[in-house]
């Protein structure tokens, strides 16, 4: 495991509780990985000379170029007997870049992708999304079926990135719908948790509504802040392009993007999506002041 932070130590410590041996590797360390029994490697390369299926987990194209290339880098020590499976979200263009040049090398790489929050890693409730060349998925899906219960063949090389970018439209959509729905119980005078519970059950109920409405109601956005307004933000434009190379219509999604897009230039980029219920409060105080001032 290249990464053992939010996403990247759950996973290894629910493949440690599954019986696996885990190498990992991160540069500040982790005793939590250690105290669990894995194995702390002291370079990219000796995780690579030491696991055949390696999943990365970086925070960016430029923290992956180190890991590869950068001192002690693992892409020299690969070879056929590899497969590394990157799961983080990077511009297609990284990925297929690495693909190609871990293929010069016989090594496979594997566009992946998980959709959840951490808690939800933890819990063995994310999905992992695996995509390129099948075998090579098959054989990452053998390990990290034990790191979640969803662990899904995508398809061709690209797909989990495209599905990524679909799942976080939603996520955008639906935080922003939890949002308008709670601020009407609370304007209507509505008991919230009450609300809470009987929502949750309906028709209406989604993930972001049982992950969010909580905070929403007591307006509590940084800790934690399991899903700050800036990770969601950098997946903005990426969806943009992906809607307009598809010449698919997204008005939903563009409502949602303006709220988030305003949220991250507020300085609410470490808060939490949830905030997004105070922007449509305020937009609401000043339509009523608008209307006062009439």
């Amino acid at each position: 495991m290249i990464g053992l932070g939010r996403t990247g130590l759950p996973l290894a410590l629910n493949l440690r509780e599954r019986g696996h041996e885990v190498i990992g590797f991160r540069r500040s360390g982790s005793e939590a990985f250690v105290a669990a029994g894995g194995r702390l490697a002291k370079s990219p390369r000796e995780v690579a000379e030491s696991a055949r299926v390696i999943v990365s987990c970086l925070p960016s194209p430029a923290a992956l170029d180190d890991v590869m290339t950068g001192s002690g880098g693992m892409l020299a020590a690969l070879g056929p007997q590899h497969t590394v499976v990157e799961v983080s979200s990077y511009p297609l263009a990284v990925k297929e870049r690495y693909r190609d040049l871990l293929a010069e090398r016989g090594a496979a790489f594997v566009d992946g992708e998980i959709s959840g929050t951490p808690a939800m890693t933890e819990a063995r409730a994310s999905v992992v999304l695996l995509a390129g060349d099948k075998a090579a998925c098959d054989r990452a899906i053998a390990v990290c079926r034990d790191a979640s219960e969803h662990c899904i063949y995508a398809g061709e090389f690209g797909a989990a990135t495209k599905l990524k970018l679909v799942a976080n439209v939603l996520v955008a959509v639906h935080t922003v719908a939890a949002a308008e729905a709670m601020l009407l119980v609370e304007r209507s005078g509505l008991d919230s948790a009450l609300a809470i519970e009987v929502l949750g059950l309906g028709a209406g109920a989604s993930t972001m509504l049982r992950h969010r409405a909580g905070s929403m109601a007591a307006r509590e956005f940084v800790d934690p802040a399991p899903g700050p307004v800036a990770m969601l933000a950098a997946y903005l434009e990426p969806i943009r392009e992906l809607a307009g190379s598809s010449a698919s219509p997204t008005p939903l999604f563009s409502i949602a993007e303006e709220l988030f897009r305003t949220a991250l230039a507020n300085g609410r980029g470490a808060h939490d999506i949830a905030c997004v219920i105070d922007l449509l409060d305020e937009h609401a105080a000043k339509a009523t002041h608008k209307g006062d001032a009439r």
